[in-house]
């Protein structure tokens, strides 16, 4: 994970922190994850001895004993992103990179895909085991705007 954030465990602090995410976000704005921690979040991180930056976290975490130390508490919120320098999700583009003189590749994905979905899958590198899955599924702009306009219309109806 690119960015791992550790949330509080308590009830009435992380409504607290989802009350405060709301009121910062006006709508369409997009909020961007930072490493660290919320509230005790901090000090769960402190006590686990996470390193605060988070190319020195993952470094951290290629120890198996630094694995084998932290337990996931149930309760407490996780908040990771992950991403790569290839696939740019705005543009729906792959993104090659240059060397030397060469200046890098940008190719437009979207008139190539077929409708299926984008997978991530974390595996376990020695056994092959897949650790976590996460699927996108791309839906045409065109179709979320019919489907939005469908249920206005059904609203007007009724």
């Amino acid at each position: 994970m690119n960015v791992l954030r550790v949330g509080p465990k308590d009830d009435r602090a992380q409504e607290a922190l989802e009350e405060r995410r709301a009121a910062g976000g006006g709508g369409e704005e997009v909020q961007v994850l930072e490493e660290g921690g919320d509230a005790d979040g901090e000090t769960w991180r402190e006590e686990h001895k996470f390193p605060h930056d988070a190319a020195a976290r993952k470094k951290w975490f290629l120890t198996e004993q630094h694995l084998r130390d932290v337990t996931i508490e149930r309760g407490r919120e996780y908040s990771c992103d992950f991403f790569n320098p290839y696939l740019d999700f705005n543009d729906f583009a792959l993104r090659l990179p240059g060397f030397a003189m060469i200046p890098g590749i940008t190719i437009p994905i979207i008139s190539y895909w077929d409708g299926q979905p984008l997978r991530y899958v974390m595996r376990n590198r020695k056994t092959d085991e897949p650790l976590l899955v996460i699927v996108f599924t791309l839906v045409p702009k065109e179709q979320v705007e019919k489907k939005e306009g469908g249920a206005v219309e059904e609203e007007k109806t009724k």
